[in-house]
């Protein structure tokens, strides 16, 4: 097993979920990951800036499920959502990176385009543990993502190591996945 692969079984055992004793808490992040645009504009600046208990905000909900358009409608909203990043350090990229089941290379595409627009460097962010969006959809064997952050080369640091001595094409070879390393 990997250095990434058991990082990543570590991470896809904490759950998103939400502490706040309230039910309005708990739907903020509930109406983000179901993508629940018309209510969430609805929300005070406060309720839109709500963090879980492992720091994910609302926006991170939303990018997990790779719902672009309340992505975009955040952004709007409250621009500094985006420079949000979780308790280890992970960004929007990183929680879009682990969603295997999206295969819509157009909508991936959408997101990475506002993603860069916003910052340019957001594609080279890594992790308290070295971990940048690439390695975590590497890791994930999420082609379609990797397929999509390469269009955006000149925004990666394909070269980034992360802290056990790897980039994202080292663990791509050691997990054998040949479809990513090309």
């Amino acid at each position: 097993m990997t250095n990434i692969e058991m990082t990543t079984k570590e991470f896809s055992n904490i759950s998103i979920k939400d502490t706040n004793s309230t039910a309005k808490a708990s739907n903020v992040f509930n109406l983000a990951s179901e993508g629940q645009i018309d209510q969430l504009k609805h929300l005070s600046r406060q309720e839109l800036h709500k963090r879980d208990e492992n720091g994910a905000s609302v926006l991170l909900y939303a990018a997990k499920n790779m719902h672009v358009e309340v992505i975009k409608m955040l952004m709007e909203l409250s621009p500094s959502l985006f420079f949000t990043n979780d308790n280890r350090g992970q960004n929007a990229l990183h929680y879009a990176a682990k969603n295997t089941k999206l295969n819509d290379i157009d909508r991936i595409l959408s997101f990475i385009n506002i993603c860069t627009k916003f910052d340019e460097n957001c594609l080279k962010v890594q992790d308290e543990i070295g971990l940048t969006p690439l390695h975590v959809a590497v890791s994930r064997n999420n082609e379609e993502f990797v397929k999509s952050l390469m269009k955006y080369k000149s925004y990666l640091n394909i070269e980034a190591v992360d802290n056990f001595g790897s980039t994202a094409l080292i663990e791509s070879v050691k997990c054998g996945w040949t479809n990513i390393c090309r």
